[in-house]
């Protein structure tokens, strides 16, 4: 597992640390260094190139119920991952009712464009490659919403799922999701949110990466999609079982948008829970609309915190909540319960109750967790960091909206303990990441 060895946690959460304290140079994952920042959105080009507009390519009895989108940046070290969940969406195929289309980018190898057709040979890709596009870079946001433009274009239908498959880091800026080791570019979460309102939105924005599922990174993409799928903790590399996904998708094409989410949280929790692929897994759906209100809660707790004297003793209760593989990413409602059994003050109380009973019965509509997970994780996460909030923290929209930057600005600084001595270190030249992050 990814997070087996405790050097190998630490180092990541170090890099974390070093990217969210706004250093001017970042850290790649594998251990390499990447030469400077990528720069301000301010100077990135406003427009995405502009899409064909070929003819639409409905099903026989008509447009269909859904398009799914899947987004699948294999430049990087996930790039067999990537070929095999490919080969399992030819498991089932696209349909009358369901459009399957893939973007598909290999290291080295460029990007093809399919619309995914059923077959029964698990060992090779059998669709139709319809595009060939050379080798863009799908690090960049504009190329995701082209892909998505394109797709809702030729595959129109009634309503749209985009799956982004990739390495995940959650919020941080130097990492964010889609990672292009050819390019050295990713999309951050602010790009994200550029991307979704270029690409007019979708129905469900699913997130087959590592540790997608928190407040900054659902804020930033709210007004873009209905429902959010994303995972709390780091994804197995194996990610989405596609062929049981769609299939459930397929048959039951007509369920309500937030039952079809639902469905795609269970069928994960289901599949990484069981037999071989047993493991440690979470996966959420987030009503999007519930999170302008999840903000109001959210900062007035934070204000209740602030007013709150004992901040060592809030930095430790906070430390105590059900965190993940990066140990600063904290179940947001697990921190709330555990600050009011910490410091039993009536204010804290008051309004922590109020924050977890909103996200257990309101924001979060579906939450899996495999039995290999601790308890305490309701389905979306929050930042706790170790040292106050960096510039390009408190410019997340999220950030903007709530106190919660101040309120960790109050904490005192927290310096983990080091770590232990392991006679088999952390070698990044010869680490195989069987993971999304």
């Amino acid at each position: 597992m990814r997070n087996s060895k405790s050097c190998l946690c630490t180092l990541f959460s170090f890099l974390i640390l070093l990217s969210a304290s706004g250093s001017s140079f970042a850290f790649d994952f594998d251990g390499s260094r990447i030469s400077g920042l990528k720069p301000s959105l301010e100077n990135s080009a406003a427009g995405i190139p502009a899409v064909p507009a070929p003819a639409a390519e409905p099903g026989p009895e008509g447009i269909a119920e859904w398009t799914v989108m899947v987004f699948i940046n294999g430049k990087n070290d996930l790039a067999d991952y990537g070929k095999k969940d490919l080969n399992e969406m030819e498991a089932v195929g696209s349909g009358s009712r369901v459009n399957i289309v893939a973007e598909l980018g290999l290291l080295n190898k460029g990007v093809k464009r399919y619309l995914v057709k059923k077959d029964g040979d698990t060992a090779r890709i059998s669709s139709p490659a319809v595009q060939e596009l050379g080798r863009p870079d799908m690090g960049d946001w504009k190329h995701l919403a082209e892909f998505a433009a394109w797709a809702k274009e030729k595959y129109p239908a009634r309503r749209y799922m985009l799956v982004i498959w990739n390495h995940g880091s959650g919020w941080v800026s130097n990492k964010g999701i889609s990672y292009d080791d050819e390019t050295h570019n990713h999309i951050s979460t602010p790009e994200l949110g550029l991307a979704m309102k270029a690409i007019g939105g979708v129905d469900i924005l699913a997130m087959d990466a590592c540790l997608m599922q928190m407040a900054e990174v659902a804020y930033e993409v709210k007004d873009f999609a209905e429902f959010i799928v994303a995972s709390e903790e780091t994804a197995p590399g194996n990610g989405f079982p596609y062929n049981l996904m769609l299939r459930g998708l397929s048959k039951c094409y007509d369920r309500q948008t937030g039952e079809t989410a639902a469905a795609l949280v269970k069928e994960y929790t289901a599949y990484y829970n069981s037999g071989k692929t047993k493991t440690k897994a979470t996966l959420s759906a987030v009503k999007t609309a519930a999170l302008p209100q999840l903000a109001l809660l959210t900062d007035a707790w934070a204000a209740a915190a602030l007013a709150y004297p004992d901040k060592k003793l809030l930095r430790k209760a906070s430390n105590s909540a059900a965190c993940y593989f990066v140990d600063e990413y904290k179940d947001l409602a697990d921190l709330a319960a555990k600050v009011s059994e910490k410091t039993k003050d009536p204010e804290l109380t008051a309004k922590g109750a109020a924050l977890i009973s909103y996200i257990r019965g309101t924001l979060v509509t579906a939450n899996g967790a495999t039995s290999q997970m601790s308890s305490g994780s309701n389905g979306i996460s929050i930042y706790v960091s170790r040292d106050g909030a960096s510039e390009r923290y408190k410019a997340l929209a999220f950030s903007a909206s709530t106190r919660w930057d101040e309120f960790l600005a109050s904490l005192p600084r927290y310096v983990p303990p080091p770590p232990h001595h392991d006679p088999n270190p952390f070698d990044p030249d010869n680490f195989i990441n069987p993971f999304r992050h």
